[in-house]
Parts: structure tokens; C-alpha cells; sequence
């Protein structure tokens, strides 16, 4: 389960078909869509959007606005590339990707779970049939939940009451304010050996996947939203919330009940006191306290 998997179509769509549902100028010679991606992934046949970031050169469908297109067009020989163009491409992505998933459907996470004999799974935990890996050793505790996409590697402990690979909390607003949810269709993995407290949510990935690394350790009521990267060795206090794309580097300590923004990373071997919000990036090796966070000396 890797990182900006290209998003594979049960079956392909032609340019033309979406065209009559949805508001769009086609520029560009491609007629089909066979997957979907975010920018790191996308490629020929597969459809992708851009808002401030720029995709590269290939032969794949990219959503964007016409200043975009201006811009990509100007600095760049665009004559094998095809173009979606609207007003609102986060919104077009979604409504069509979002389509795309009710009518035809993925292939990601198509496969039966697969379960290792050596797992000790509790009666009254419930792991989806389709597309989940459970490895040596691992324990589930009661009550837990575990959704297509998730992967937990071995010797890894998951306390009661956790839920792992929901649907993240994202949205996007049509023209009448109507919230679109904007799709999930990563996955979870979480590496080996690590914890996680009972009643903690970790949501799936959106266009890439949420990770937990190798000895993470996670207290219980943390929340882990879509996208987040807690790099190996970490530990995630009791009551913390770590919002969609945040990372947190190796060997970190967050401490109870702190949050961390919506992208924003903080360093490794870095110290977060109790409480704290951070709502930007944090350098390597310094404790970090308040709300918002700010340096106090060096994490020895």
C-alpha cells in the first residue's frame, strides 16, 4: 500500500461522457480516464487536479483554472497534456471523482483481507473482508473497527474501541454553499510494533495514504486525520488531535491533548508541551510550548 498509488477504474470513462454531466472546457486530445491520482502520481489516462502546484509534463488530464492553464502554458510545451478547465477545480475533481466512485467503481483494496494465523483478533472486532493486511503477531482488542485499506504491520497492538481507515473530514462547496465531500480513496498502513490507545480514530487517506511508522506509540482519544505521516519512533499523547496532511518527524513526544494543524510538520526529536496548538512549522530538536506553540530551548 504505497504513497500516490495511481487510482485504478473498475472500468474506463470517455472525456465526452463526463462532459454532458459536468461543467467543464476540453482542451486537449485525450478521451478517457482510467484512474485517478493527486499530482505526485498521475500520468496517461489518469486525472489529476492543480490549484497553486504545478504537475509535470506528461501525457495525463489535469484539472485547473484558466489562470493555470495560462501559466503552465506559457512556461511549458503542453501539446501532450489535456485539460479539464474550470472555475473550481477542487470542486470538479470531486464531483467527478466522487461519480466515477458511485457508478463505476476501484480496484484499489479489491483483494480479500489477509490475515495472519498468528493475529489474536477479539470476537467483537470487525475488519472488512476486502482489502486489509493484518500481520504476525499482531492484537486486536474489542470492539475495534478496521476499514478496507488498512494495513497493520507485526507486533503491533490495537486497544479497544479504535477505529481505523474511516473516511477522513474533508469538503469542498458547490456553487449554492452545498458542502462535496471531497474523496478518500488511500488507505491506512501502520508499521510494525506499534500501539494504539483505545477509543483513537485514524482516517484514511485521501489521494495518499495516512502512515503510521515503525514503534509509534499512540495514547488513548487521539485523533489522526487523512493524509498524516507520524514518522518512526513517535509518541502521541492521550487526547491529541493531529489534523489532515500534519507530520510529525522521527522521535517526537506530543504531548496530552495538544493539536496540530491542518500541513503542518513539526521536526524530528522534537518536544510538544502539554496543551499546545501548533499552527505552523517547527524546526528539528526544540520543545515547543503554548498556544500557539513557541520555542523554548533545544530538546536535548
Amino acid at each position: 500500500m504505497s504513497k500516490n498509488i495511481k487510482y485504478k477504474l473498475i472500468s474506463s470513462i470517455r472525456i465526452t461522457d463526463l462532459g454532458e454531466l459536468f461543467e467543464f472546457d476540453h482542451i486537449g486530445s485525450a478521451y478517457e480516464i482510467r484512474g485517478v491520482s493527486n499530482l505526485a502520481g498521475y500520468g496517461e489516462g489518469i486525472l489529476t487536479f492543480c490549484l497553486d502546484s504545478l504537475p509535470l509534463v506528461t501525457p495525463g488530464v489535469v484539472i485547473c483554472d484558466k489562470q493555470g492553464l495560462k501559466k503552465f502554458n506559457a512556461e511549458n510545451d503542453v501539446s501532450i497534456m489535456t485539460f479539464l478547465v474550470s472555475e473550481t477545480p477542487k470542486l470538479l475533481f470531486s464531483e467527478i471523482v466522487n461519480y466515477i466512485e458511485r457508478e463505476i467503481g476501484f480496484i484499489n483494496y479489491a483483494f480479500n483481507s489477509r490475515i495472519s494465523s498468528s493475529a489474536l483478533i477479539h470476537d467483537s472486532a470487525v475488519i472488512s473482508p476486502y482489502g486489509c493486511i493484518i500481520e504476525d503477531n499482531v492484537v486486536i482488542g474489542e470492539n475495534v473497527v478496521i476499514r478496507r485499506g488498512v494495513s497493520v504491520g507485526s507486533n503491533s497492538l490495537i486497544q479497544p474501541g479504535c477505529v481505523l481507515g474511516e473516511i477522513g473530514f474533508g469538503f469542498t462547496r458547490n456553487k449554492n454553499n452545498e458542502p462535496i465531500r471531497f474523496p478518500h480513496l488511500a488507505g491506512l498502513t501502520i508499521g510494525k510494533n506499534v500501539e494504539i490507545g483505545s477509543l483513537s480514530i485514524i482516517d484514511r487517506g485521501s489521494l495518499s495514504d495516512t502512515i503510521i511508522g515503525d514503534h509509534v506509540k499512540i495514547n488513548n482519544f487521539s485523533m489522526i486525520g487523512h493524509g498524516v505521516n507520524v514518522n518512526r519512533g513517535s509518541y502521541i499523547h492521550a487526547g491529541c488531535t493531529l489534523s489532515g496532511g500534519s507530520v510529525i518527524g522521527e522521535l517526537c513526544w506530543v504531548g496530552p491533548s495538544s493539536s496540530i494543524n491542518n500541513k503542518v510538520s513539526v521536526g524530528e526529536r522534537s518536544l510538544i508541551g502539554t496543551g499546545s496548538i501548533v499552527n505552523k512549522d517547527l524546526p528539528a530538536n526544540g520543545v515547543y510550548v503554548g498556544s500557539p506553540a513557541r520555542y523554548i530551548k533545544e530538546n536535548i
